[in-house]
């Protein structure tokens, strides 16, 4: 086996982490290699608020001919959606608000279903049913090991993904109190990945860069993680020869 070129993952700033107040931000055009991963990270997002994030592929450095990247076949763009209080990767559940038979439903993309909670005058822990902040983490430990509850103060309780290197989010309903906002979502993530087969190279497309836009006062950041492109004998793949 002749393998003399070993692969080097970068990490880079796609956009540097800051409140954007209803506003579009786009990060730095850089040549993009064989595989591209984008990752915005998103702070508090109000209920029905929202980010968006693109891809933008342009012929130059400084943006020209800027467009949102498409598959081969044109039917699917590089874009993704956050909204508040419908995808997060933390819950920030307000505890002290949720009376006798309110319900809180949880689902993350790793069940196979929702599982709800419901609050009671005594725990029946595998039936959903909590009393305290305590039975309701003891409760999802054992319904949904998806998910892991820590009791942060009297009042709240905080509710996020088990294995959040796997990607994926939480989403939440039931019947709740209608004069407290039971459930913020404190914090949520959106992914975008593009091959160097999906920019168009042919026609001069040679540089990509992450676009943001919110509807509110939003803190995000974009990371880029790439196969390094700048190092010799590194791991662009676009470029390498590779005999096994």
């Amino acid at each position: 086996m002749i393998n003399i070129i070993a692969d080097r993952v970068g990490t880079f700033v796609g956009i540097a982490p800051q409140s954007m107040a209803s506003a579009t931000v786009v990060g730095d055009y850089v040549p993009y290699t064989k595989h591209n991963t984008w990752v915005c990270n998103i702070g508090s997002v109000a209920a029905g608020k929202t980010v968006v994030f693109e891809i933008k592929e342009a012929t130059t450095k400084a943006g020209a001919g800027a467009a949102t990247v498409e598959d081969q076949d044109g039917s699917t763009t590089a874009t993704a959606t956050y909204t508040g209080r419908a995808r997060a990767k933390e819950l920030s559940i307000l505890m002290d608000t949720i009376t006798n038979n309110k319900t809180i439903i949880l689902q993350t993309p790793f069940d196979t279903a929702a599982i709800t909670y419901t609050k009671a005058a005594a725990a029946d822990l595998p039936n959903g049913e909590f009393l305290t902040n305590a039975d309701l983490n003891s409760a999802i430990a054992l319904l949904q090991p998806s998910l892991v509850g820590a009791v942060i103060d009297g009042t709240h309780n905080s509710i996020k993904l088990a294995n959040p290197e796997r990607g994926g989010y939480i989403t939440e309903s039931g019947v709740q109190e209608a004069t407290a906002l039971v459930t913020t979502a404190v914090s949520g993530q959106l992914r975008i990945s593009v091959a160097s087969d999906a920019f168009q190279a042919s026609s001069d497309f040679l540089y990509a860069a992450p676009s943001v836009t919110t509807d509110a006062t939003i803190v995000c950041g974009v990371t880029l993680e790439r196969e390094e492109s700048k190092v010799p004998h590194t791991g662009n793949c676009a470029y390498d020869v590779r005999i096994k």
